[in-house]
């Protein structure tokens, strides 16, 4: 029960920030998961789950925003205009 969980929690967050910005329906959504699996995930040792769970763990974990202002390397200013 716990697997099916952790999968479902998986699934609705890569529902919520991964989206394929072209795609007309989740489908087509899917399909980019699903490539991006097969082109890197499937060398990685893990499970799937697992390996598109890792980017939400690092996220969560480091604050990459602070890590690039700290090093002085990263800037707001100009950058979403």
């Amino acid at each position: 029960m716990t697997q099916i969980l952790l999968e479902i929690a998986c699934f609705v967050k890569l529902k919520e920030y991964w989206l394929n910005p072209t795609a007309k329906d989740l489908t087509e959504t899917r399909k980019l998961w699903k490539k991006q699996w097969k082109v890197h995930g499937k060398y990685s040792d893990m499970l799937a789950k697992d390996y598109f769970n890792l980017p939400f763990k690092f996220y969560g974990d480091v604050n990459v925003t602070r890590m690039f202002e700290d090093a002085g390397s990263f800037s707001w200013d100009g950058f979403l205009s």
